[in-house]
């Protein structure tokens, strides 16, 4: 089994706060994590499997809705912005049918480049893991190594 992506997986109030409070008319929800890296070409020793089961907070900065999708721009720790590798850090919250969440990445920085993001305001939480191609999630290397079978 393989990593799919190491991300913050959000805690079930960040989650609500997302879902209650932007206008998504959209149909299919996500909401649940911030990617941090992808697979493969993550360093698993790395920046950010040190701080495996982490619990981070980070600030929401804006919102964009569009007919396509919904997400929020997020600031990270600035420890962890530093290992960043997935455009502008945010969270797809929901998207239309037939629309992949990956497109929300582009999406967030155009708008953010254009000054272009709606105010949203506030704070979320969750703990750095991996999820795995299986769809289980590992918040630490131990966890990781008995999915994997390592």
């Amino acid at each position: 089994m393989t990593v799919m992506y190491i991300g913050i997986f959000l805690d079930t109030d960040s989650i609500t706060l997302l879902l209650e409070n932007a206008p998504t008319g959209q149909r299919n929800r996500y909401a649940d994590h911030v990617t941090l890296a992808f697979w493969p070409g993550m360093d698993m020793e790395g920046h950010f499997a040190g701080r495996l089961g982490e619990l981070v907070g980070m600030e929401v900065t804006g919102l964009i809705s569009t007919s396509r999708l919904d997400a929020v721009r997020i600031k990270l720790p600035t420890d962890l912005e530093r290992g960043y590798s997935s455009g502008v850090p945010h969270v797809t919250i929901a998207t239309a049918d037939g629309v992949l969440p990956g497109e929300s990445s582009r999406a967030v920085c155009d708008a953010a480049a254009a000054g272009e993001m709606e105010p949203f305001s506030g704070w979320i939480h969750g703990r750095i893991g991996f999820i795995m191609h299986s769809g289980e999630y590992c918040f630490s290397l131990a966890e990781y190594n008995r999915v994997a079978g390592g």
